[in-house]
């Protein structure tokens, strides 16, 4: 399938994926280059943050969206939003359900402007937009960041919602990194001693 594996968190991997994915825009023969801009698996409520990898080539792009059709309630959700489960498991479920059905929705090719040319999250941005209101869903401003964030919050036995904290925002405000945030996790956990979610003085 020509996958380009990428470490979430290792810098040098989302920079040499990046390089990749420009080298297959670019270098004849390649044919087209797929790509989940989430970065992750979405339960389908909402579209998350894009990342500008599929973007940053200034090249037109082919939205497709998948939608899962199941019972929230009795079935299994394909796309491994459940994370805490684990693989395993929901391919287990998977298979024991009598069939797993998706819908498949191949929108118009989308040509960036000269503007978004220079400035790709303006392309990601429409492109988004478009795919968001294909879905029927609301854009969060979340991304795969936060999943991270909330992976961590699960394993060191924290309410994933007390750690919602917007990994963008963070990120460009106070400049601090998933590694940053998951250090803090931990230091939280331990002076939380009697694990009520806050600190007293």
């Amino acid at each position: 399938a020509q996958f380009v594996p990428v470490r979430r968190d290792d810098e040098n991997s989302k920079q040499g994926m990046e390089w990749e994915i420009r080298r297959r825009a670019f270098e004849e023969g390649w044919p087209q280059v797929g790509i989940f801009p989430e970065g992750t698996c979405g339960n389908g409520t909402a579209l998350l943050g894009f990342r500008l990898g599929a973007f940053s080539p200034a090249l037109p792009v082919q939205p497709v969206v998948i939608r899962y059709d199941f019972d929230r309630h009795l079935g299994v959700d394909p796309s491994w939003a459940g994370f805490e489960i684990g693989l395993p498991r929901i391919a287990l479920r998977l298979m024991a359900q009598p069939w797993n059905s998706m819908h498949v929705t191949v929108l118009d090719v989308a040509v960036p402007t000269l503007e978004e040319k220079v400035k790709p999250a303006l392309f990601a941005k429409r492109v988004r937009k478009a795919m968001a209101d294909a879905l029927h869903v609301p854009r969060t401003p979340h991304n795969v960041d936060d999943v991270l964030v909330q992976m961590e919050a699960l394993r060191l036995k924290l309410k994933p919602s007390d750690v919602m904290v917007g990994m963008t925002d963070v990120r460009s405000r106070f400049n601090f990194t998933v590694d940053d945030v998951k250090r803090s996790l931990v230091q939280f956990q331990a002076m939380d001693v009697n694990q009520d979610g806050s600190l007293s003085y």
